[in-house]
């Protein structure tokens, strides 16, 4: 329908414009409870057709249809951001989100993790790693832990295709 749907960190809302930029509606607020929100970090079109939108503070998934209308939530391990969200819906239909490698104890990895419609976990992908000299600064807050690059150090960055390929790139 030519809408334009923007992720708001400040209000914990998702805004809809049409495609001339104008205002359409709001879609959930900050919270907790069904159709809210506490820090959406990635969202989608699955092919269900409803607005998929990742919020790992609330541990969830919420889905909306396309007038705005709160239709579920489902869990979804949480507590972790990544950003850019590297998530999505493959063409298959399958969403990809990532996880903690908890399976590793003395380093701090991540999985992309395939889903089917219901959530339930199909495979698990390893994402390549930057194995260069990275430099970060961390830091520690109301129990949570923030790791970030050094900005304009080297890195790798990497994303999903719909095809369910993995594009990488050496910055």
């Amino acid at each position: 329908a030519g809408r334009i749907y923007v992720s708001d960190d400040h209000t914990e809302d998702i805004r809809v414009f049409d495609s001339t930029g104008q205002f359409v509606r709001r879609i959930g607020r900050r919270g907790g409870g069904p159709g809210e929100f506490n820090q959406v970090i990635g969202m989608g079109w699955g092919p269900d057709g409803l607005l998929w939108t990742v919020d790992p503070q609330n541990n969830r998934v919420s889905r909306f249809d396309t007038a705005g209308r709160y239709v579920d939530g489902r869990t979804i391990p949480g507590g972790f951001m990544m950003l850019p969200w590297p998530g999505g819906f493959d063409a298959a239909g399958h969403f990809y989100n990532i996880v903690p490698d908890l399976s590793v104890t003395n380093d701090f990895r991540i999985n992309l993790v395939e889903f089917d419609s219901a959530l339930t976990p199909l495979d698990t992908i390893r994402p390549p790693r930057y194995t260069g000299d990275a430099q970060y600064f961390e830091l520690n807050t109301n129990g949570g832990h923030i790791r970030m690059g050094v900005p304009f150090m080297p890195g790798l960055n990497w994303q999903l295709t719909r095809s369910g390929t993995m594009w990488g790139l050496l910055t």
